[in-house]
C-alpha cells in the first residue's frame, strides 16, 4: 500500500440523531444475482446512521483477494522487464507475474486479449512500480488486469495508470481490471467502451481514482478512498474520486466512494446519459456525494450518501446527490443524511453541452430517504422541474439499507 491514510475528515461527523431508534432494511444488490462470482459480491456495508463505524463505512483502503489464476500461461520472474515478453508471444497469451517488484518507467503494451495474472494485490504481492498499462491502439481489445498493484506512474498529469482509453481517442474496448490495487497515481485507471471494472481498490491517487467508461462499462464493487489529494496542480479542474465524461449505459454497483477532496466524490460532466448507479455509497467526501453536471436521463436508485460536502464553496455541492445543469435524471429509494446541506439539490443553470437539450428539464427527485428535504438553487431557468420531496422527520428514524458493496478481502 501507499502512504498513510487521509484522515482529517474523521471525527468531524458525530451524528446529532442518538434519540432516533434505528432500522435497517436489506436491499437487493443490483447485479449481485448468480451470475456474479463469489469473489466479487461484495460485503455487507451500510445499515447504521454512524459514519464513524468504520466497518459500515470503511476509512482506509480495502485489498482485494485474488481471483484465482487460471492454468498455463508464461512465468515471468520478478525484477524481469515485462515488454519482451509480450512481443515475443502471440496475442491472447496469459502472462503470470511472480510475487515481488516489477521496476521501470513509461508502460507496457499488450496485444488484444492478452491477460496479466499476478499473485495478489497488496504486500507480499505483485507491484508494477512506475509502469503503467496503456492500449497501443483501439486494436488492443479485451486485455485483462488481475491480482496487481500499480504505483507510482507519472507522465505528467495526462493518462491514467492503467488506460485503454486515452481521452476518447482510438480507445480499446472489453477491457478487465480485477482485484487489483491502484494507488499512489496522478490516475488511477480509464477504460474504453464495454470494461469491466470490478473488485478493486483505488486510493491516493493525486488527481483522480478512475475515468473514461465511454460506452457499456461496468463498474461494480470497487472502492475509490483517499482520491483528489490536497494541493494537487489542477488547472481544468477535473479531479475528483471518481470523473468520468461523455459517458452512456454505464452501470456503477456496490461501490464505495468516500474521503475525496472537492469538488465531489463520484462526478459525470459532459455528454453523460443513460447511466445508471445503485446501491453505491459515497461518504465522507469533501464534495457532493455524486454529481452530473450537464448530464440526462441517468438514474441513481437505493444509494447511501452521507456527511458529504464538507468543505466546499459551492453551495450547490453541499449535499448528497446533485443534478447541475441536467435534465431527465432521476433520484428515487436514496438514502441521504448529514450531508452539508440538502440530501438532494437540482442546480439550475443555463448551461448545454448538447444542442437542443434543455438541460434544467423534467428531473424526478421523489420516495428518497432524506434528514434535509431536497432543495432548487436557480441560477436561470429553462424549463420547469418536478421535484418531490418524502423527507423522513427525526421522529420517524432514519433507514439505513445494508448493501452489497465494496471489494471482498
Amino acid at each position: 500500500m501507499g502512504g498513510p491514510p487521509r484522515s482529517r475528515l474523521r471525527g468531524r461527523l458525530v451524528l446529532a440523531l442518538s434519540g432516533v431508534a434505528l432500522t435497517t432494511a436489506m436491499l437487493p444488490a443490483a447485479g449481485a444475482g448468480a451470475s456474479t462470482p463469489a469473489h466479487h459480491s461484495g460485503v455487507l456495508r451500510g445499515g447504521t446512521t454512524n459514519l464513524n463505524n468504520t466497518r459500515a463505512y470503511p476509512n482506509t483502503p480495502i485489498i482485494p483477494g485474488p481471483v484465482k489464476i487460471p492454468a498455463g500461461g508464461v512465468p515471468i520472474p520478478a525484477g524481469a522487464a515485462i515488454q519482451p515478453y509480450i512481443d515475443s508471444s502471440p496475442a491472447g497469451t496469459q502472462f503470470n507475474l511472480a510475487a515481488g517488484t516489477y521496476k521501470g518507467s513509461g508502460v507496457l503494451l499488450p496485444k488484444a486479449g492478452d491477460k496479466f495474472y499476478g499473485v495478489k494485490a497488496g504486500p507480499g504481492g505483485t507491484l508494477l512500480s512506475g509502469i503503467g498499462i496503456h492500449r497501443p491502439n483501439g486494436s488492443a481489445t479485451n486485455v485483462e488486469i488481475h491480482n496487481i498493484s500499480v504505483t507510482g506512474y507519472s507522465d505528467g498529469g495526462k493518462n491514467g495508470a492503467i488506460d485503454s482509453n486515452i481521452h476518447e481517442s482510438d480507445a480499446a474496448a472489453g477491457w478487465k481490471i480485477t482485484n487489483s490495487e491502484i494507488y499512489g497515481n496522478y490516475l488511477g485507471a480509464s477504460v474504453g467502451p464495454n470494461s469491466l471494472v470490478e473488485n478493486n481498490t483505488f486510493h491516493d491517487n493525486s488527481c483522480k481514482g478512475a475515468a473514461g467508461g465511454m460506452t457499456g462499462t461496468i463498474w461494480r464493487y470497487n472502492q475509490f478512498i483517499h482520491n483528489n489529494l490536497p494541493g494537487v496542480s489542477d488547472p481544468s479542474g477535473d479531479c475528483a474520486g471518481v470523473k468520468v465524461t461523455v459517458e452512456t449505459n454505464n452501470q456503477f454497483i456496490g461501490n464505495l466512494i468516500s474521503d475525496s477532496g472537492h469538488p465531489a466524490g463520484g462526478w459525470m460532466d459532459v455528454s453523460c446519459h443513460g447511466n445508471t448507479f445503485t446501491d453505491n455509497i459515497s461518504y465522507n467526501n469533501d464534495g457532493s456525494g455524486f454529481t452530473d453536471e450537464t448530464g440526462y436521463n441517468n438514474t441513481f436508485t437505493n444509494n447511501i450518501a452521507a456527511g458529504n460536502g464538507l468543505d466546499t464553496p459551492d453551495p450547490w455541492r453541499r449535499t448528497g446527490i446533485v443534478f447541475q445543469s441536467a435534465a431527465g435524471d432521476t433520484a428515487t429509494g436514496n438514502y441521504a443524511w448529514r450531508n452539508n446541506g440538502p440530501g438532494i439539490t437540482i442546480f439550475e443553470q443555463d448551461r448545454h453541452d448538447a444542442q437542443g437539450q434543455a438541460r434544467n428539464s423534467n428531473n424526478t427527485v421523489q420516495g428518497n430517504y432524506l434528514d434535509v428535504a431536497p432543495s432548487v438553487i436557480k441560477v436561470n431557468i429553462d424549463a420547469p422541474q418536478h421535484v418531490g420531496t418524502n423527507t423522513l422527520s427525526r421522529g420517524n428514524g432514519i433507514q439505513v439499507p445494508q448493501i452489497l458493496a465494496g471489494p471482498q478481502m
